[in-house]
């Protein structure tokens, strides 16, 4: 189900820009996320599935401005990943969103650039959180990657 871009957790992000600073804490700076424990990739209608090759995104970001930007990087054997899928869960899902990869970041099989992360005004206003967060990408076949995790928090 697709929502409005305002609702969207997953904001693609074409332009460099500089993310937020916090000179005490580490998590505002991109990590490398790791696959999710146990996960694997799912077939579709046919063709391979795509694989996140990088996934770099901060870990936390503050009340005031809930979003985070970092990189992706994806390849497709058959070239044709085409959507973003990130959700978010605080025990159970929470929210999740999807966002289409601009043919202007695809080169052959491989699909590279920005990415932000960011929780909706719903989100951000209950205060201090921390999300179980999984992204994974899907081609148009439906076959899907392996999904990503890691944490993210919002802090003040």
């Amino acid at each position: 189900m697709r929502r409005p871009l305002q609702r969207c957790l997953l904001v693609a992000w074409l332009a460099g820009a500089a993310g937020c600073v916090d000179t005490s804490s580490r998590c505002h700076t991109p990590a490398t996320w790791k696959p999710c424990p146990g996960a694997a990739a799912e077939p579709g209608a046919g063709g391979t599935p795509p694989t996140i090759v990088l996934l770099s995104l901060p870990t936390c970001a503050y009340l005031e401005t809930p979003s985070a930007a970092g990189m992706l990087h994806v390849t497709d054997p058959e070239a044709d990943a085409q959507v973003v899928k990130a959700s978010f869960y605080a025990g159970g899902r929470v929210n999740e969103a999807e966002l289409q990869l601009d043919d202007a970041h695809r080169s052959a099989a491989d699909w590279s650039g920005g990415l932000s992360i960011g929780a909706p005004d719903a989100m951000a206003n209950g205060g201090e959180r921390t999300f179980d967060v999984r992204i994974k990408v899907a081609d148009r076949a439906g076959n899907q990657s392996a999904p990503m995790c890691n944490t993210f928090s919002l802090i003040r």
